[in-house]
């Protein structure tokens, strides 16, 4: 009969573990790189999440393995083992530190409560903003993200997470402890990439958006149609003019072209009515800018004879 290691117990911190032996070997795949360090106990319900949820949204992010023996509890600390290759291990030591300093961070917050009105909240006047320290393991970005959304910012299998690490050498975090009030949390680790990878996510959150208001029902945000001879206008060269508008004012703007064989397309806005009216104005503007320049390039053609074509606002 196989001998129960501490390595197999997970749990929540709250359960008594048995000490495992020591002649029990670690399993560990041919090739692959392990790291083993001691964590305080009182940080390790922190470190699993509730469900165990915390742990497995470091493994899927990292691609490593993490194991966290109890046995040793009673002495006030637990081990932590990672296994994956050295790049995954180096990901998930990473995300652990981090974990552990926003502990330490939350802790000191709570003790410092009294001196600061708003209870020493990072991030909030007084307090120190969440991810300023430059240590390993801190947090250098952070945003926030719709529950439902969440899916298709990861990708299949991850796949978005992956590209961006992988590009960007920076270390992307989703933290889903808050899941249950309909949010989560996008976080990059400090470090090389950051940047970089801060604006992959913030061009993924756009594609989020615009995905969500392209499924929308009709009637749900207000669109207009567009002659399918002047789509150009308002897309540009490599999709430039349309970027320009929806930098300009600040809407989520969908083109949406499945209409092309009825002669016509359509663009979707959604936002605050501000931004959605500055953003009509600028399609519009757009589409007068083409129809002024195409009618005098008839007139040209014809002498002066010719009149400017209209078009639907």
């Amino acid at each position: 009969r196989k001998r129960r290691s501490g390595w197999d117990d997970v749990g929540d911190g709250t359960q008594a573990v048995a000490a495992a032996p020591l002649t029990v070997p670690m399993s560990v795949p041919p090739g692959a790189a392990v790291v083993e360090f001691k964590v305080d106990q009182g940080v390790v319900g922190f470190l699993i999440g509730k469900g165990g949820e915390t742990l497995r949204s470091m493994e899927v992010s990292s691609t490593a393995t993490i194991k966290i023996d109890q046995s040793s509890k009673e002495m006030g600390y637990s081990m932590v083992r990672i296994t994956g290759s050295e790049q995954a291990v180096a990901v998930a030591k990473a995300l652990l530190d981090g974990r552990v300093n926003e502990k330490r961070a939350n802790a000191g917050n709570q003790r410092r409560g009294s001196q600061h009105p708003d209870g020493g909240i990072p991030g909030a006047p007084g307090a120190p903003a969440y991810g300023g320290v430059s240590d390993s393991g801190a947090v250098g970005w952070e945003t926030q993200i719709e529950q439902s959304s969440v899916g298709f910012f990861i990708g299949k299998q991850g796949e978005y997470i992956k590209r961006i690490q992988a590009q960007t050498g920076a270390t992307v975090v989703i933290d889903q402890e808050t899941k249950e009030y309909g949010y989560s949390m996008i976080r990059i680790m400090d470090g090389p990439g950051l940047r970089e990878a801060s604006e992959m996510v913030k061009y993924r959150l756009d594609q989020v958006k615009e995905a969500a208001v392209q499924r929308a029902p009709a009637g749900e945000y207000e669109e207009i149609s567009i002659p399918q001879g002047q789509v150009g206008a308002i897309i540009g060269k490599g999709g430039e003019t349309l970027r320009q508008i929806k930098a300009e004012s600040g809407a989520v703007i969908v083109l949406s072209q499945e209409t092309k064989g009825q002669g016509f397309s359509t663009v979707r806005f959604a936002g605050n009515f501000a931004e959605v009216a500055k953003a009509k104005e600028l399609v519009h503007m757009r589409l007068a800018e083409r129809e002024q320049s195409h009618g005098q390039s008839i007139q040209g053609g014809q002498g002066g004879q010719g009149e400017a074509v209209g078009f639907a606002r």
